[in-house]
Protein backbone atom coordinates (compact mmCIF):
# COMPACT_ATOMS: atom_id res chain seq x y z
CA UNK A 1 0.00 0.00 0.00
CA UNK A 2 2.89 2.43 1.01
CA UNK A 3 4.37 2.07 -2.93
CA UNK A 4 0.90 2.68 -4.29
CA UNK A 5 0.57 5.63 -1.90
CA UNK A 6 4.20 7.30 -2.58
CA UNK A 7 3.89 6.93 -6.45
CA UNK A 8 0.66 8.42 -6.43
CA UNK A 9 2.11 11.61 -4.35
CA UNK A 10 4.71 11.19 -6.63
CA UNK A 11 2.47 12.08 -9.74
CA UNK A 12 0.16 14.22 -8.72
CA UNK A 13 3.50 16.53 -7.81
CA UNK A 14 4.87 15.72 -11.33
CA UNK A 15 1.88 16.65 -13.27
CA UNK A 16 0.97 20.07 -10.77
CA UNK A 17 5.00 21.26 -10.69
CA UNK A 18 6.13 24.16 -12.74
CA UNK A 19 9.61 24.15 -14.39
CA UNK A 20 11.48 26.53 -12.65
CA UNK A 21 14.81 26.90 -14.61
CA UNK A 22 13.23 27.49 -18.30
CA UNK A 23 15.36 30.16 -20.01
CA UNK A 24 13.47 33.58 -20.88
CA UNK A 25 14.09 36.62 -21.88
CA UNK A 26 12.81 40.17 -22.03
CA UNK A 27 12.63 42.71 -25.32
CA UNK A 28 12.60 46.37 -25.17
CA UNK A 29 12.15 48.33 -28.35
CA UNK A 30 13.87 52.01 -27.25
CA UNK A 31 13.67 51.26 -23.61
CA UNK A 32 9.78 50.19 -23.55
CA UNK A 33 9.44 46.22 -23.19
CA UNK A 34 7.48 44.96 -26.34
CA UNK A 35 7.76 41.03 -25.30
CA UNK A 36 8.75 38.81 -22.71
CA UNK A 37 9.61 34.96 -24.57
CA UNK A 38 10.49 31.46 -22.81
CA UNK A 39 11.80 28.70 -25.11
CA UNK A 40 8.25 27.42 -24.43
CA UNK A 41 6.08 30.37 -25.21
CA UNK A 42 5.11 29.52 -28.34
CA UNK A 43 5.10 25.77 -27.77
CA UNK A 44 3.17 25.73 -24.86
CA UNK A 45 0.87 29.55 -25.27
CA UNK A 46 0.66 29.75 -28.60
CA UNK A 47 2.23 33.00 -28.35
CA UNK A 48 3.90 33.70 -31.61
CA UNK A 49 7.69 34.31 -31.23
CA UNK A 50 7.75 37.20 -33.98
CA UNK A 51 8.07 40.49 -33.55
CA UNK A 52 6.85 43.15 -36.25
CA UNK A 53 8.35 46.28 -36.73
CA UNK A 54 6.63 49.30 -39.01
CA UNK A 55 9.13 50.26 -41.77
CA UNK A 56 7.78 54.15 -41.23
CA UNK A 57 8.48 54.43 -37.80
CA UNK A 58 12.24 53.53 -37.60
CA UNK A 59 14.13 56.13 -36.98
CA UNK A 60 18.25 56.38 -37.29
CA UNK A 61 18.50 56.32 -33.38
CA UNK A 62 16.22 53.22 -32.52
CA UNK A 63 17.58 49.94 -30.49
CA UNK A 64 16.16 46.47 -29.51
CA UNK A 65 17.35 45.56 -25.97
CA UNK A 66 17.24 41.82 -25.10
CA UNK A 67 18.23 40.95 -21.43
CA UNK A 68 18.47 37.02 -21.35
CA UNK A 69 17.86 35.41 -18.11
CA UNK A 70 19.02 31.53 -17.41
CA UNK A 71 19.07 29.83 -14.19
CA UNK A 72 22.71 28.46 -14.40
CA UNK A 73 24.48 31.44 -16.20
CA UNK A 74 28.73 31.11 -16.44
CA UNK A 75 30.67 33.61 -14.13
CA UNK A 76 32.32 35.91 -16.70
CA UNK A 77 30.75 35.04 -19.78
CA UNK A 78 30.74 36.87 -22.95
CA UNK A 79 27.30 37.10 -24.69
CA UNK A 80 26.22 38.30 -28.14
CA UNK A 81 23.40 38.66 -29.85
CA UNK A 82 23.14 38.71 -33.41
CA UNK A 83 20.44 39.47 -35.82
CA UNK A 84 20.63 37.52 -39.39
CA UNK A 85 18.56 37.74 -42.57
CA UNK A 86 17.23 34.58 -44.13
CA UNK A 87 20.55 33.82 -45.91
CA UNK A 88 22.19 33.59 -42.08
CA UNK A 89 24.12 37.31 -42.83
CA UNK A 90 24.53 39.24 -39.81
CA UNK A 91 23.22 42.26 -40.41
CA UNK A 92 23.85 44.02 -36.46
CA UNK A 93 25.42 42.54 -33.07
CA UNK A 94 25.53 43.24 -29.31
CA UNK A 95 28.00 41.99 -27.36
CA UNK A 96 27.82 41.92 -23.35
CA UNK A 97 29.27 40.13 -20.35
CA UNK A 98 27.06 37.37 -18.50
CA UNK A 99 23.88 36.24 -18.92
CA UNK A 100 20.80 38.79 -17.27
CA UNK A 101 23.30 41.93 -18.80
CA UNK A 102 21.16 43.62 -21.53
CA UNK A 103 22.84 43.62 -24.96
CA UNK A 104 21.40 46.39 -27.17
CA UNK A 105 21.12 46.50 -31.15
CA UNK A 106 20.82 48.69 -34.13
CA UNK A 107 17.69 48.42 -35.64
CA UNK A 108 18.57 51.20 -38.16
CA UNK A 109 20.80 47.98 -39.96
CA UNK A 110 17.81 46.01 -40.50
CA UNK A 111 15.78 49.38 -42.49
CA UNK A 112 19.21 49.84 -44.59
CA UNK A 113 19.45 45.79 -45.42
CA UNK A 114 15.46 45.81 -45.94
CA UNK A 115 16.44 49.01 -48.57
CA UNK A 116 19.25 47.62 -50.34
CA UNK A 117 17.99 44.12 -50.36
CA UNK A 118 14.46 43.81 -49.97
CA UNK A 119 14.99 41.85 -46.78
CA UNK A 120 11.34 41.80 -44.36
CA UNK A 121 12.00 38.83 -42.09
CA UNK A 122 15.67 38.58 -39.45
CA UNK A 123 16.47 35.87 -36.87
CA UNK A 124 17.62 37.29 -33.71
CA UNK A 125 20.38 34.62 -31.81
CA UNK A 126 21.96 34.47 -28.21
CA UNK A 127 25.52 33.29 -27.71
CA UNK A 128 26.94 32.52 -24.52
CA UNK A 129 30.69 31.57 -24.59
CA UNK A 130 31.77 30.45 -21.45
CA UNK A 131 35.33 28.81 -20.16
CA UNK A 132 34.56 25.29 -20.01
CA UNK A 133 31.48 24.47 -22.19
CA UNK A 134 30.72 25.03 -25.75
CA UNK A 135 29.30 27.88 -27.56
CA UNK A 136 25.48 27.88 -27.17
CA UNK A 137 23.29 29.64 -29.73
CA UNK A 138 19.58 30.08 -28.97
CA UNK A 139 16.93 31.17 -31.70
CA UNK A 140 14.98 34.09 -29.57
CA UNK A 141 12.64 35.64 -31.99
CA UNK A 142 12.13 36.84 -35.74
CA UNK A 143 11.59 40.13 -36.77
CA UNK A 144 9.09 40.86 -39.58
CA UNK A 145 9.18 44.47 -41.22
CA UNK A 146 6.27 45.94 -42.88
Amino acid sequence: MKPLITTLIFIIGFATAKADTIDYWHVYYNDVKINEISVTSELFSGKSNEITLKIKDIKETDSLTITYYRCSFCPGSKTKVEIEDSRQSIITKGVGTESRNPIKVSVSALLLKYETDAAKHFFAYYYEYCDYSKIERTLLFEIKLE
